[in-house]
């Protein structure tokens, strides 16, 4: 490989097949992930040589696990098969689950006894063909497999590339997200639009929402690329997805391996309060709504307490509406979301601390005064409790 591409700083390469139309070239980036890095492909006809191009990385063919939920087509997931097969692969075939309960701390025993019956190794190759659920479960799983061993992962949307490959969000424990976190061991991503839609869906939201916050919290210029491309991201300008895909990934890898903890914490940004609301009004919002939420409010505290340019909140308020993020409309004691907010953070530090953006490339931990959030809650909770009855009042008007 050339130096460029052992880079994980290095920009992306264009990846063309024959005859292909270089307007839907794939790109191919190393992307930084702690200790480690991850060779990322995007763009179409990433899947068509899957096999040959594995064993660019794995070096000689041994055996495999080719892993799998029901959310994936037959079709793909046997072309994939026929892929590793033709090419030397011993591949054998595993099941994982769908859904919430692939994140789930007790669905990664079964992953390990799955690898153990199949005798693969760290030397040996990990597929997945899954959505972000599914491969942070078995990035999480292959992290601690025989000491780490390399995933291959292939998401099936779009929130799976952009949430799940470069920081994957940990396994649940109980009812709360993210409280097991293991090391990342994806070190190869196929991202092929032709599996990956990107019409409007939830997982759509999601990737959004998250480009969002890793702009804020990487720097100025991170946030001007992704405002001036956030209209074509709208209107699903492939092209622009794929760049902007690169530039959000690279940021989120300079993120997480940064050797300051205070700017790895930045990728908090938004999920305290996200959580709480999640606490409060259960399955009521979608995820990427309630992570929406979390921004507009972080960032309007922030101009209160951390001197946080109005014009810059704003700017972000510009970005996610016309994503199509929306808002809560509910009514919600201020008294419990003060409450969900703590326990939220306690849950992951003896400390009562959120990420508020000083200003872009410039999200830190900080601590508030207790009276001055309990004012701030109780503003935001008029606010939007007036929204819901503005809503009831516009539908009765309807009717």
């Amino acid at each position: 490989m050339s130096d460029k591409e052992h880079n994980p700083t290095a920009p992306e390469e264009p990846v063309q097949s024959e005859d292909s139309d270089p307007k839907l070239e794939a790109t191919r980036q190393w992307v930084s992930i702690p200790q480690n890095s991850c060779n990322v492909r995007i763009g179409h006809g990433n899947l068509q040589r899957f096999g040959s191009d594995l064993i660019t990385f794995v070096g000689k063919p041994h055996k495999a696990m080719l892993l799998s939920g029901e959310n994936a087509s037959a079709e793909l997931v046997e072309h994939i098969f026929t892929e590793m097969t033709s090419e030397g692969f011993s591949v054998k075939r595993g099941s994982i689950p769908d859904g919430e309960e692939a994140l789930k701390v007790e669905s990664a025993p079964a992953i390990y006894r799955k690898l153990d019956e199949s005798g693969i190794t760290s030397d040996d190759a990990i597929v997945v063909v899954g959505d972000a659920a599914q491969l942070d479960l078995i990035s999480f799983v292959a992290g601690g497999w025989c000491g780490g061993t390399p995933v291959a992962a292939i998401p099936l949307d779009v929130e799976a590339l952009m949430c799940a490959t470069v920081t994957p969000a940990g396994l649940t424990v109980r009812d709360h997200p993210g409280m097991v976190q293991g090391r990342n061991s994806i070190r190869n991503v196929f991202a092929d639009f032709a599996v990956m839609s990107l019409e409007k869906s939830e997982q759509r939201s999601r990737a959004l929402v998250t480009m969002v916050a890793t702009a804020v919290s990487d720097t100025q210029n991170a946030f001007e690329l992704l405002y001036n491309r956030r209209q074509d991201l709208a209107d699903n300008n492939e092209i622009v997805w794929r760049d902007q895909f690169n530039e959000s990934l690279r940021s989120r890898g300079r993120i997480v391996s940064s050797t300051s903890i205070a700017v790895r914490q930045s990728l908090e940004y938004g999920q305290t309060f996200a959580r709480a609301l999640k606490e409060l009004t259960g399955d009521e919002f979608p995820n990427s709504t309630l992570f929406a939420e979390g921004l507009r409010f972080m960032a309007r505290l922030a101009c209160v307490e951390e001197g946080f340019s109005i014009d810059d909140m704003l700017a972000q308020d510009e970005v996610l509406e016309t994503f199509g993020l929306g808002t809560v409309q509910a009514t919600i004691d201020p008294d419990d979301l003060f409450r969900a907010m703590h326990r939220i953070a306690f849950m992951r530090s003896d400390r009562f601390m959120v990420a508020l953006p000083r200003g872009f490339g410039r999200v830190r931990l900080a601590t508030l005064d207790p009276e001055s959030l309990k004012e701030n809650l109780a503003a935001w909770c008029a606010q939007h409790a007036k929204l819901q009855t503005d809503s009831e009042q516009q539908t009765d008007t309807i009717r």
